[in-house]
């Protein structure tokens, strides 16, 4: 016959030493005196008389441990003699083990005795359910016990059902962000953004690094708030959690290039990149300002790089020529708008350039005199004329009217050799006498036979084909012709 032990009679001194199992018997007198009884009554205990009664040794130390491991509280007794020893939990009331032995139906209680006067109390895999106070109690008439307590630790948890996804929110808008963790003590959140960058927020006038809270309010959000959010939780128990929240901002693409007009030599390769921000991800290409999408070949190759939201597709044309100039359009496009730019290529002017691009003259120099046309008359037909200079050409007046005798002189003596005409020019301004026969009175020197200085300076000329009457006016209208300020005489 198995007997049951209550909380009661453990309160009331009244505890079995037999082990449950064993088929002891608990029997309880008026005067609370124990009477342990095996089988048909042999004793195992005594009766009355007095004894002297066992005391702890030292007070119970408070544990501190986290939910997984092992936690052991340690009772000392002295002398305890035939006295029994339990542990219980206070708040349920429940008897956990009696001297060495295990009467709860927890596997992971157990109960050592270092053979002298401790008494431990194991309980392995802590949970969060274990957190409380044991008592150590002592079956003495007058009942004495000691109270110990567990405190358990539990790391942080983040709570999914209450914590925020990934979050998708046009430009320009607000977004709230949540994140919830339980454990014991009670968690501390705060949030951080994953590239380190700070977190820009309205209500504060500062970015920060750091923001404590469960909720992350951020208002008119930007391109440059999109990215990775944590949320960590930490309360001192390893270890620290987190959850990683992404927040992506839509926007129309934006496309830019550094140089809108490039030169490029001759045979060379140019590269034109194109900057773009866009989300989600646009497509970018290429195209001629024959509206021709340009792909990667033997002319062409494309170079494309992105990032969170933005990117660039670099342009590289090989061995540039002049058919290659003209204009590039970089276009990108996504579902919430299409955006582009252009950039023109040219060729700069160098003379190596210019060899390649002007065409060839039509005619040599050498074929030039070929193609002129034939003069009227002969070198030979044409009058000997000796021009003499300006400066000379001034007389005083009073020489300008000699008389008339003077300029009758027959023509023969006017009317100089043709060798005489084509002496240099230092020679015409010799005085008359050296360039003149002693009857060309009529004829002054160059510096005296022109017009006064009132007149237009004009340059002289000799005929000397012979005194013809005609060839005078002949002379006169093809110098007419010739130069406005030759004047014959």
């Amino acid at each position: 016959m198995s007997a049951r032990v209550s909380a009661a009679d453990v309160s009331s001194g009244c505890l079995s030493a037999a082990d449950v199992s064993s088929g002891c018997q608990l029997e309880c007198q008026p005067e609370h005196q124990p009477r342990f009884v095996v089988g048909e009554g042999a004793v195992a205990g005594w009766t009355g008389g007095a004894k002297t009664e066992p005391e702890f040794g030292e007070q119970i130390r408070n544990v501190t441990v986290t939910a997984g491991r092992e936690a052991v509280l340690s009772c000392s007794v002295d002398g305890l003699g035939d006295y029994r020893v339990g542990w219980l939990k206070v708040d349920s009331q429940t008897i956990l083990t009696i001297q060495k032995r295990v009467v709860t139906h927890n596997s992971r209680i157990a109960v050592t005795h270092d053979e002298h006067r401790t008494w431990n109390l194991h309980i392995r895999n802590v949970r969060e359910k274990d957190r409380g106070c044991y008592m150590c109690q002592i079956n003495t008439p007058v009942m004495k016990n000691q109270v110990g307590c567990i405190e358990v630790h539990v790391s942080p948890d983040i709570i999914n059902s209450q914590t925020s996804s990934d979050t998708s929110v046009n430009e320009g808008e607000g977004v709230t962000l949540r994140c919830a963790a339980e454990g014991y003590p009670q968690p501390r959140v705060t949030w951080r953004r994953e590239d380190g960058l700070q977190i820009a927020i309205k209500t504060d006038p500062a970015s920060l690094r750091e923001v404590d809270g469960g909720v992350l309010v951020m208002q008119a959000v930007g391109r440059h708030q999109m990215g990775a959010y944590l949320c960590i939780a930490s309360n001192g128990v390893p270890p620290t959690v987190s959850k990683r929240i992404t927040l992506s901002i839509n926007f129309a693409p934006m496309v830019k290039v550094e140089n809108q007009l490039l030169g490029a030599p001759l045979g060379t390769e140019v590269s034109v990149r194109c900057d773009v921000e866009a989300f989600p991800h646009a497509i970018v290409y290429w195209q001629r300002d024959t509206a021709e999408m340009l792909l990667s070949g033997k002319k062409y190759a494309l170079q494309e790089t992105t990032g969170a939201y933005n990117g660039s597709l670099t342009l590289v044309i090989r061995a540039f020529n002049w058919t290659d100039a003209g204009q590039y359009s970089c276009v990108a496009t996504n579902s919430l708008g299409r955006a582009d730019t252009s950039v023109r290529l040219y060729q700069p002017l160098t003379p190596q350039s210019l060899s390649h691009k002007l065409p060839s003259l039509p005619h040599t120099p050498s074929s030039l005199p070929h193609k002129l046309p034939s003069l009227p008359h002969t070198p030979s037909s044409l009058p000997r004329i000796a021009i003499q200079p300006a400066s000379h050409a001034i007389q005083p007046a009073s020489h300008a009217t000699q008389p008339a005798s003077h300029a009758t002189q027959p023509a023969s003596h006017a009317i100089q050799p043709a060798s005489h005409a084509t002496q240099p020019a230092s020679h015409a301004t010799q005085p008359a006498t050296q360039t003149t026969q002693p009857a060309s009175h009529a004829i002054q020197p160059a510096s005296q036979t022109t017009q006064p200085a009132s007149h237009e300076a004009g340059l002289k000329f000799k005929c000397q084909d012979g005194p013809s009457s005609r060839r005078p006016l002949l002379y006169k209208a093809l110098l007419k012709d010739a130069h406005p300020t030759l004047k014959r005489i």
